[in-house]
């Protein structure tokens, strides 16, 4: 079984995301803000959009002070985000982090 980010990754493919996207319920449209917008702008909308406003500043929170691209999204109704930097593409070798090969 696929966990969020997986299914996510899996979506992005090679696409590069140049904004902040923010996922809104089923019979909403995406709404996409430009990375250089206030946070607050992004908190405001997402607050607008999302059911639980709680989810939501705890996911603001934990932006911090780093200035890193954030995506947002709706996946099984929940709202998500990760560091845009860490969406990577699909062909990129997964098996090549984290460990060295075994040459026998």
């Amino acid at each position: 079984m696929m966990n969020s980010e997986t299914k996510l990754r899996k979506k992005l493919g090679k696409r590069q995301i140049p904004y902040i996207t923010v996922v809104g319920k089923p019979n909403l449209p995406a709404v996409h803000l430009v990375l250089d917008e206030a946070h607050s702008n992004a908190y405001e909308l997402m607050l607008n959009l999302a059911d639980d406003s709680s989810d939501i500043n705890a996911v603001y929170s934990a932006m911090g002070d780093n200035n890193r691209p954030i995506l947002f999204f709706l996946l099984d109704g929940v709202v998500h985000w990760i560091y845009q930097d860490e969406a990577r593409s699909d062909d990129e070798d997964v098996s090549a982090q984290g460990q060295e090969p075994d040459l026998g």
